[in-house]
């Protein structure tokens, strides 16, 4: 008899739990599915809106006992709608995103004392969507942009080929933009540029890189994780210590903000995505985070360092109507730090300041 492997055993018990989900989610049509409360299910259809679907099979008992649960503690953490009310985890054997959060942290109506809410999003999409489906071809001198995305930024350099010499470079990548604007797709096309031959060391909350090169790690440290004493620093160091040629991150959020910026200007080109809405709101969110976290930085320090630092920082939007996801702007801090450092010096001006680029 042939044991069944742990992971297997987790996706047969996932699918089976999540058959009622499943109807809603499992089509190629689907971008997401969102819970707001129990009975109602709202459908995305990519390149349209959303609508919504009465599903009374969907009750608060089964969600959050049944649902969040169970796949907290599949993926190792724990839910509790009192201590412990947030679920994050990828669904196991399927290329899907979950997040939910239940108890006395959601309501609908003034005087509910308790609800719940999930989302569920398609990681399948995106193999579909290049660079170019952003707008970024080869030859072009800015990005293509529609009437309600007027573009924040213009640069007479090709975008495309400036942001594969930065990879070619080994330089440091950060994608900006609100949620929904293909931020990970993005960067997953970004990866592609990396030469086969590299040596890739992924450090996510949840697996969402593809990594096609056959030299490659994958390190996780989870947002829920309970039965770990890792830190996200720990895995830091333990990443320095195997010789990376490139480091793509995880989405930067408060708790690994830091660590991710200790990173960057190592040697080790990172990449990574921030929610933002500007190449230089980008470097803000970055110290907002460490300083939200209870890090002491100087942010003056922080936002110049990363414009010494990062070699490029590329801008996305997405249409709220027809959901076409484009680049609005590209900058490239590093280059215009030695730029503005060159220009001071021939001036004979004191030593350049980062924080002045």
């Amino acid at each position: 008899m042939i044991e069944k492997n742990i992971a297997d055993d987790a996706s047969y018990v996932a699918d089976l739990l999540l058959k009622p989900l499943a109807q809603y989610y499992q089509h190629d049509w689907v971008e997401e599915i969102e819970v707001n409360r129990p009975g109602e299910v709202w459908i995305k259809r990519r390149g349209y809106g959303w609508y919504p679907r009465h599903a009374p099979e969907l009750t608060y008992e089964w969600l959050t006992q049944r649902v969040m649960r169970t796949l907290a503690n599949i993926s190792g953490g724990r839910f509790n709608e009192f201590s412990a009310p947030m679920v994050g985890c990828e669904l196991p054997g399927l290329p899907f995103r979950f997040q939910g959060i239940a108890g006395g942290n959601v309501s609908y109506e003034m005087g509910d004392r308790k609800g719940v809410a999930l989302a569920i999003r398609s990681l399948m999409s995106d193999k579909a969507l290049t660079l170019e489906s952003f707008g970024l071809v080869k030859g072009d001198h800015a990005p293509r942009r529609t009437a309600s995305m007027p573009g924040l930024h213009e640069c007479e350099a090709d975008f495309f080929d400036k942001i594969a010499k930065a990879v070619r470079d080994h330089l440091s990548i950060v994608v900006s933009g609100a949620t929904g604007t293909g931020k990970t797709t993005f960067l997953k096309n970004v990866i592609r540029l990396i030469d086969l031959r590299q040596r890739v060391i992924t450090l996510e909350d949840l697996r969402e890189l593809h990594i096609p090169h056959p030299n490659r790690v994958h390190l996780t440290l989870s947002k829920n994780k309970t039965n770990s004493t890792l830190t996200y620093q720990d895995m830091v160091d333990l990443l320095m210590r195997m010789t990376p040629d490139y480091i793509p991150c995880g989405e930067v959020y408060v708790r690994n903000a830091f660590p991710v910026f200790s990173l960057i200007g190592k040697g080790h080109p990172v990449f990574t995505t921030i929610h933002a809405s500007s190449p230089d709101l980008a470097c803000e969110a970055f110290a907002n985070n460490m300083t939200q976290a209870g890090v002491e930085v100087d942010r003056d320090s922080v936002i110049g360092t990363l414009k010494k630092e990062l070699g490029c920082i590329i801008q996305l939007e997405r249409d709220s109507i027809t959901s076409v996801r484009r680049v609005v702007a590209v900058e490239f801090p590093a280059e215009d730090f030695r730029r503005a450092a060159a220009i001071a010096e021939a001036r004979g001006r004191a030593p350049f300041s980062p924080a002045e680029a």
